[in-house]
């Protein structure tokens, strides 16, 4: 995998890790720059890298025995891997509003 388009190991890493935590998954991930595997009881299950492009930055997923999954934003790729991770959790969405002061 490539630099990873502004997206330090160090963050690729809080990234990756913060989402499992969130999702209190028996999944580990097993870090190398900016790319992981995702390993759950000792079995791969998918891996994870951010590419840079001369077309922009993506998100790529790969899963065993299928077809890697190519997204142009790390949101949609943060949904196919919940759907993967963790396929009991419903899709959620984070509204953020702005406190009004008079």
């Amino acid at each position: 995998m490539s630099d990873g388009g502004g997206v330090t190991p160090g963050q690729f890493r809080a990234l990756v890790d913060g989402m499992l935590t969130v999702w209190a998954c028996d999944v580990r991930a097993v870090h190398a720059g900016n790319s992981c595997r995702l390993v759950r009881a000792g079995t791969e299950i998918a891996a994870l890298g951010v590419e840079v492009h001369p077309f922009g930055t993506v998100w790529r997923i790969a899963v065993p025995g299928g077809r890697d999954r190519v997204h142009e934003s790390v949101v949609a790729a943060l949904r196919t891997l919940r759907g993967i991770v963790s396929p009991e959790r419903g899709g959620g969405r984070i509204l953020f509003v702005a406190e009004q002061t008079t």
